[in-house]
Parts: structure tokens; C-alpha cells; sequence
């Protein structure tokens, strides 16, 4: 920068008029633009960044606030599934040959309206997907597993802030998860497809 203008200084010296002097004044302005402005654009990055984060504080913090028994109890619910399935599908739709009933349907739609209401888009996509392959039913017990251990690893993002790998959690509850792993891993693949996320629950691309 200071070479530029030594350099502009000497040839305005032989070559000085009033309009010369507007065009070098505007130059000069110009170049001072362009060194600045890649500090002016950081600053304002940080402060968005700095409001947004701020921002997404005071909104985390009224929620816990104010619903942190709800979340809580919803949190439980949902670790409770992975930890015992056959309990909660129990719980979902009532003896196996019985019809499920609006209790049971009110259960479940408890349960899917905290994750719309207090959980992240990707909370909320995994949810999504889970439910599509239950309605058209192609879905296993195997499958449930596998996309109810990424429903609640991303909960506990949500939450706590730790992301624990999804299989991870399926290797804690499963003694027999060696046998199944090509399996789990083959539906995991799917579900990451259909998602846009990878294995540590980051968004690759939204779908």
C-alpha cells in the first residue's frame, strides 16, 4: 500500500493538474476501500454471528427454563425406546393383537410434538424419515432400531451439546450387535442418504 502511493505521489509531482488531482483523490479512495474492506466484512460477520449466537442463547435458555421437566421427561421417553423397544412399542400400541386405540395414538403424537416444537431440523428430518418408513411400513425391528439411535444421539446434541456416534449407542444396549453390524450399518447408510447428515450427525447437504 504505501509503494502505491510513493509511486502515485511521484508521477502526480510531474504530472499535476486539477483533474489529475480529482482522479488520484478518487484512486486513493478506492484503494482504501478495497484494503479496508476485508477487515469491515469480518467485523460485520462476527457481530451477525456474535447476535445469532447470543440470540440462540437466550432462546435455549428460555426453553430449558421454562420447560425443562417437559423436555426432560421427553428425553427419558425417547432413550427409553433404544434402551428397551419391545417395552415402548408395548406402550405405543397395546397387546399385539389389539387394535391401537386414541391413547396410544395420543401417546405417540405427544412425543412426535416435542420434537417439532423444541428439537433441531435434523432432530426433526430423522424423525420424519422414521415415521415415512413406518406409515408405508417399510420398516423392521432392526430398522426401528437403527433410526431411533439417531433420533436420540440427536436429541442429546440437541440437549447436551455431545454427539455420541449413533451405532455407538446401539453397541452399548446390544450384545449381539457384531452379528447385525453389516446390517445396522447397511440401514445407517440409508438413513444418511436420505438425510443429507453423516455419521456425526453434521449436515453434508439439506435435502
Amino acid at each position: 500500500m504505501d509503494n502505491i502511493l510513493e509511486v502515485l505521489a511521484i508521477w502526480v509531482s510531474k504530472n499535476f493538474d486539477w483533474n489529475t488531482a480529482l482522479l488520484i483523490v478518487l484512486l486513493v479512495l478506492i484503494l482504501v476501500w478495497l484494503y479496508k474492506s476485508p477487515d469491515i466484512y469480518r467485523n460485520r460477520v462476527h457481530d451477525d454471528r456474535t447476535a445469532d449466537a447470543a440470540q440462540q442463547l437466550q432462546i435455549d435458555s428460555y426453553y430449558r427454563d421454562a420447560n425443562g421437566q417437559y423436555i426432560k421427561e421427553n428425553l427419558d421417553w425417547w432413550n427409553e425406546f433404544l434402551i428397551d423397544p419391545e417395552k415402548k412399542a408395548h406402550e405405543m400400541s397395546g397387546d399385539e393383537d389389539a387394535p391401537i386405540d386414541q391413547e396410544h395414538i395420543n401417546l405417540l403424537n405427544k412425543r412426535m410434538a416435542f420434537i417439532m416444537e423444541f428439537s433441531s431440523a435434523r432432530t426433526v428430518k430423522l424423525l420424519s424419515i422414521y415415521m415415512q418408513k413406518t406409515y408405508a411400513g417399510d420398516i423392521d425391528s432392526d430398522g426401528t432400531l437403527v433410526c431411533i439411535s439417531y433420533i436420540v444421539a440427536s436429541l442429546r446434541a440437541d440437549y447436551t451439546g455431545e454427539k455420541a456416534l449413533p451405532m455407538d449407542l446401539l453397541q452399548i444396549k446390544f450384545k449381539d450387535y457384531g452379528e447385525n453390524e453389516k446390517k445396522y450399518k447397511k440401514i445407517s447408510r440409508t438413513i444418511k442418504k436420505e438425510t443429507g447428515i453423516d455419521d456425526h450427525l453434521n449436515y453434508r447437504r439439506l435435502k
